[in-house]
């Protein structure tokens, strides 16, 4: 497989990993053959880079950091919490921080126990940016960097959990502002 810039993308090449939605569902699936649409369509949702089939590089298989069905019940569950509180900003209700931090702890736990199982922790940063559903992809990279960090400085598995937690929840504060704020490209 090669990582290429969308840019560079031909209608026929074979996507070799799946591609995910900002809430966490797949957007396309890997082995699917590209389209002139498809192309346009994911470079118009933020899509940067893809990996595709090459006859050059096709044993080359780069391990994930956490595998794609940890990550993608990750940002579903960062996706949803998130959305629900921004809902309910607009509600003028409250959300149970208790609920709240159980629903995040058994995400963070899926997250360690998938790096814990891991021999090396390689990581490959260009594979944690995505700018279509930033917003919640970046709150598991984070976890997932932070459990990293942690493993490496020897925390105890509470201090790991505790670090997780606070990882996936270092951006609830962006729910509480106007969605044109957080979405502005501009200065």
């Amino acid at each position: 497989m090669r990582k290429i810039h969308i840019s560079h993308a031909k209608s026929g090449d074979v996507l070799a990993v799946d591609l995910f939605a900002a809430n966490g569902s797949v957007l396309l699936s890997r082995g699917v053959r590209l389209t002139s649409g498809y192309i346009r369509s994911l470079a118009q949702k933020g899509v940067q880079y893809i990996y595709i089939d090459d006859k050059q590089t096709y044993d080359i298989r780069p391990r994930p950091l956490i595998s794609p069905t940890v990550r993608q019940q990750a940002v579903k569950k960062v996706y949803e919490t998130m959305t629900a509180l921004i809902e309910q900003k607009k509600l003028l209700s409250r959300v149970s921080s208790l609920d709240l931090g159980k629903e995040y702890e058994k995400v963070f736990k899926d997250i360690l126990d998938y790096l814990l199982k891991q021999e090396d922790l390689l990581i490959n940063l260009s594979d944690l940016v995505i700018s279509n559903g930033y917003f919640f992809h970046h709150s598991v990279n984070v976890a997932t960097i932070a459990g990293v960090i942690g493993i490496a400085k020897g925390y105890r598995p509470q201090q790991l959990l505790d670090l997780g937690i606070g990882a996936l929840l270092f951006d609830i504060g962006m729910t509480q502002l106007p969605d044109g704020l957080w979405r502005k490209k501009e200065p």
